[in-house]
């Protein structure tokens, strides 16, 4: 027959399995988040240089892309020398 304290300990370490389990499960969605977020701002720079080759105005590449007209500009000034 199981005593009280051995049923105490089993649902400690069930819910030790369980905490860990769903931490992971937390982690790995948070740093597929992270990918995506560091993924789509990488693209918006690169379609930002693609338009700026063709000289659209900077309204033009923010309104198209979602980055800082202020951004673009200093991209522009940057002349061809942009830092992802």
């Amino acid at each position: 027959m199981i005593s009280a304290m051995e049923r105490m300990e089993a649902n400690d370490e069930a819910e030790r399995y369980y905490i860990a389990t769903e931490n992971r499960a937390i982690g790995r969605a948070e740093g597929r988040a992270e990918g995506e977020a560091r993924g789509e701002a990488a693209k918006a720079v690169s379609v930002a240089r693609n338009l700026l080759s063709i000289n659209l105005s900077a309204e033009q590449i923010a309104a198209a892309t979602g980055l800082a007209a202020e951004e673009i500009e200093k991209m522009r000034t940057a002349g061809g020398n942009w830092a992802t």
